[in-house]
C-alpha cells in the first residue's frame, strides 16, 4: 500500500500527501488533479492488479510444479510465457501491444504444456525443462529484434519489455482479469495445496493431479 501510494504521490510533480489527500476527496480541477487523475492513479492501479495477477500465476506454478525452483519470479514456466510475450508485441504499435502480449503468452503457455505432456500425463521435470529451452529460444529472438530494431523505436521497446504502463488507459481490465484469476483459484485451493506435496501424496488424497494442473492453466 505504501507503494501505490508512493506511485500517486511521488513524480515530476511532487504532491504532498495532504494535498493527495485533498485531491482525491475533493472535486479539485487544479493541474494536480488532472496527474492524479489522469495520469498516477490508473498507472498506479494498473500496476497494482498486474502485480496480482503475476503474484496468483506464480503462486499457481508452484503449487503444480511443487518444487522451489518454480518461484513467482523465476519459474522457468512463467519464464517461458514471458518471453513469449515479450516477443509478440514490442515491434508493434502501442495500441496492440497488451492485445497482442496476450497473445504471445498463450501460445507460448500452449507449447509449454503441449511439450511438456508425455504419455498423457504432465511431468514436473519435464515441464520445467521445457520452460526454459522456451524462454530461450524467445530470449534470442527478442535480442534479435533490439538488435535491427530503429534507433527511434529502441527506448519503447525497452521500456515495454521492462513493464512500462504509461499508456493504461483505466485499470479496471487488470483488475477484472485479477479477480476472475483468483475466485476461479479459490474454488482449486484444496487441491492446489495438496499439489505442493508431491503428485503421489496428492493423488492419495484424492487429487487428480493432471485436472488441477490443467486448470489452473
Amino acid at each position: 500500500m505504501a507503494a501505490l501510494i508512493a506511485g500517486v504521490a511521488v513524480g515530476t510533480v511532487a504532491i504532498p500527501p495532504a494535498r493527495l489527500l485533498g485531491v482525491l476527496l475533493s472535486d479539485d480541477r487544479s493541474t494536480e488533479a488532472m496527474i492524479v487523475w489522469d495520469l498516477r492513479l490508473p498507472r498506479a492501479l494498473t500496476a497494482f492488479a498486474v502485480g496480482g495477477a503475476l503474484a496468483l500465476a506464480g503462486a499457481l506454478i508452484r503449487c503444480c510444479c511443487a518444487t522451489r525452483s518454480a518461484t513467482p519470479t523465476s519459474s522457468a514456466c512463467r519464464a517461458g510465457v514471458r518471453r513469449g510475450a515479450g516477443r509478440a508485441a514490442p515491434r508493434l504499435p502501442v495500441a496492440w501491444h497488451p492485445s497482442l502480449a496476450f497473445v504471445g503468452a498463450a501460445f507460448s503457455m500452449a507449447l509449454v504444456f503441449a511439450l511438456g505432456h508425455r504419455g498423457g500425463a504432465l511431468g514436473v521435470e519435464r515441464l520445467l525443462l521445457t520452460g526454459v529451452v522456451a524462454a530461450t529460444g524467445w530470449a534470442a529472438l527478442i535480442g534479435f529484434a533490439l538488435s535491427v530494431a530503429p534507433p527511434a523505436q529502441l527506448p519503447g521497446m525497452l521500456f515495454f519489455l521492462m513493464g512500462d504502463l504509461s499508456d493504461a488507459p483505466s485499470p479496471w481490465p487488470a483488475a477484472l482479469a485479477l479477480a476472475a484469476g483468483l475466485a476461479l483459484a479459490l474454488t482449486f485451493a484444496r487441491d492446489l495445496d495438496l499439489m505442493t506435496l508431491g503428485e503421489l501424496r496428492a493423488a492419495t488424497l484424492g487429487v487428480e493431479a493432471d485436472a488441477c494442473a490443467s486448470a489452473s492453466t
